[in-house]
């Protein structure tokens, strides 16, 4: 599938979308377990407020019945006091009057009788105090108890609006989650909606390359694995066998001119020359050929000719950008054609040196790495299903091998993302999946948050993986 800037920048949205809702999704998960939290520390409040006020409520029924059972006994009692008291004060009178009357036996009646009647008053009284001591009593554990209520329902108040804060926080982050999940959604279904036509497109295109590469007679075989450009004269040249690639080493090349005839025909692995163009028969040996190279003219006419020994003509065609293309001719054909570079070839970096030397030594090295990269270097764009499978088991080693390894984990990121392009139309192994987890572990590793890799999935993935290349 072609390179599309649309898609690229569909996907980086939606991984942006996706880090954003992950990231509300944590927020929302740490708002529920404070919310959690501050509900548990709630009820437990509310549990003490509610035994200290049964406890409470037991103490004041208690004062109740004490009163209810005590208050009318006391008012009996208190009649009775008065009673006793005016019986002993008339009989006090009596002995009184008595002794006045010189009655001596009368007197000391009454006044036995008054003395009586002052030690009944005195048991009244002792009876009341004692009842009145018990609603005393009663009523001090009431007002013993009612603090610790107090203390309680204040706890309790405490405890409820922090939960109350603790759950509108949560009401807050479930609101932002779902607005982030929306988010996500419509990232996730556009760069959907475009993939389809960015696969629809390429599968046009390739349906147009394999008619163009059968105008041209492009041998059945290669007609699914072309590739076609066309340069400034109008001319369409086609590509196909190339080593890797289409127009790889050892390619064939077609070249279709603008009325759609073959000018020119080399297979694969043929030689280069005048010999596969189609009309060379008829036009004998030429000195300046405009179609020496295809897709370019000449720059201009000096130098073109020069006397070699023996007579034999020479013609070297010189191009803008430093190529030239020389040939011999016999007077009647072009032979010995080849071509030199003029311009300098530019020193590689001190960088590109120590990267390449760091990839040779992992090429020969025996490790998963290794493996990915030789199997990368020998791939093609209709990759074998068993090349597949074995190549994603070996992700999945490195994945596991290099998961606090954040750089490594973004290269295996772009790698699956970029093989889940490439092998869409033989898609066997679910490279789009292999690169969410790489990504979500990499984001994870620098936010200073690491979230464990999703080991279920892999491990699904890798005895999948294991069991197709035993039966494949």
């Amino acid at each position: 599938m072609a390179h599309d800037a649309e898609l690229d920048r569909l996907k980086a949205a939606q991984d942006l979308a996706f880090q954003r809702k992950q990231r509300a999704y944590d927020a929302q998960d740490a708002a529920w377990k404070r919310r959690t939290g501050a509900g548990d520390a709630m009820n437990h409040a509310y549990e003490e407020k509610q035994r200290a006020y049964t406890e409470q409520d037991s103490t004041w029924q208690n004062l109740q019945r004490v009163r209810d059972n005590n208050g009318p006994r006391i008012d009996r009692l208190n009649a009775q006091q008065e009673a006793a008291f005016e019986s002993m004060k008339r009989a006090y009178d009596s002995a009184s009057a008595a002794y006045d009357r010189r009655d001596g036996a009368s007197a000391k009646s009454y006044a036995e009788e008054g003395r009586r009647h002052k030690e009944e008053a005195q048991c009244y009284v002792q009876e009341r105090r004692r009842l009145v001591d018990e609603i005393r009593t009663a009523k001090a554990r009431l007002d013993a108890i009612k603090p610790t209520f107090q203390r309680a329902k204040a706890d309790f108040d405490s405890a409820k609006c922090s939960f109350d804060s603790a759950k509108a926080d949560h009401s807050r982050a479930q609101d932002e989650f779902k607005r982030a999940k929306a988010d996500f959604d419509q990232a996730a279904k556009a760069f959907k909606a475009r993939l389809e036509i960015v696969r629809a497109e390429s599968s046009r295109k390739k349906s147009d390359k394999h008619a163009l590469a059968a105008k041209a007679g492009v041998p059945y075989g290669y007609r699914d694995k072309v590739w076609v450009s066309t340069d400034s004269d109008g001319n369409t040249n086609i590509y196909f066998g190339g080593a890797g690639q289409p127009n790889g080493p050892g390619h064939g090349h077609y070249v279709l001119d603008q009325n759609g005839t073959v000018t020119y025909k080399r297979g694969p692995f043929d030689p280069h020359g005048t010999q596969n163009f189609t009309d060379t028969d008829s036009r004998g040996s030429t000195l300046y050929n405009s179609r020496m190279r295809s897709g370019s003219r000449p720059a201009g006419a000096e130098g073109i000719f020069a006397r070699r020994d023996g007579g034999r003509e020479h013609s070297t065609q010189y191009y803008a950008d430093g190529y030239r293309y020389s040939s011999d001719t016999d007077g009647s054909t072009n032979t010995n054609i080849g071509r030199t570079k003029t311009s300098a070839r530019r020193a590689p970096t001190a960088t590109h040196l120590r990267q390449t030397q760091k990839t040779d030594r992992l090429r020969r090295s025996e490790t998963p790495a290794a493996l990915i990269l030789q199997g990368f270097s020998l791939y093609n764009d209709r990759m074998q299903a068993k090349q597949q499978y074995i190549l994603a088991r070996d992700t999945i080693d490195m994945i596991r091998d290099f998961a606090d390894n954040a750089e490594v984990l973004e290269y295996l990121n772009g790698f699956c993302f970029s093989l889940a392009r490439i092998t869409e139309e033989n898609d066997v192994v679910e490279w789009d999946s292999l690169a969410s987890i790489c990504d979500q572990r990499y984001f994870s590793l620098n936010q200073g948050d690491p979230k464990p890799l999703d080991a279920a999935t892999l491990d699904a993935l890798y005895n999948k993986y294991e069991q197709a290349t035993k039966t494949n």
